[in-house]
């Protein structure tokens, strides 16, 4: 069970959730539309609450967990736009990051947004990445641009 105490050679482990998940590819989002990042790569899914096909995890058990998500913007952006990443629980979003854009800007943008939460068995995650860019933006795809991390702190 999560959280259950295992002990190998005089060593306690913990069975704990520990999820890194990417996306591999660019991902385009559509203006003024929060939409969910489609992580499709999992670095790591320790006890299998990352699903793929919903871009969700699934909290096993109830307790606090540590939620960092990175992304990054492709150079898709023009001046005097924001982006904005979110952490929504439940479909409703509990913290956020918003990037104003400069006029004059060029290159890549990132959104970084961590929090600790108190996280209800069965209750799920997900990261939706905004802008305001008119028309489409993208994500930059890989594991070291855009990634999700979730570890289960306590109980």
């Amino acid at each position: 069970t999560p959280g259950a105490a295992l002990e190998v050679n005089g060593y306690v482990k913990f069975n704990t959730p520990k999820v890194r998940t990417y996306r591999s590819s660019d991902q385009t989002i559509s203006a003024t539309t929060a939409t969910n990042v489609d992580f499709d790569t999992e670095t790591y899914d320790t006890l299998s609450n990352f699903d793929p096909s919903s871009d969700r995890f699934v909290a096993p058990t109830s307790g606090y967990y540590y939620i960092y998500g990175h992304v990054t913007w492709n150079n898709t952006l023009t001046s005097n736009t924001y982006t904005r990443t979110g952490i929504y629980v439940n479909g409703t979003i509990t913290s956020c990051d918003e990037v104003p854009i400069p006029y004059g800007s060029n290159g890549l943008f990132t959104n970084n947004i961590s929090d600790m939460l108190y996280l209800n068995a069965n209750d799920y995650v997900e990261i939706k990445a905004y802008h305001t860019n008119g028309g489409t933006a993208s994500l930059k795809g890989s594991s070291s641009y855009t990634y999700l991390v979730v570890n289960f702190i306590s109980k």
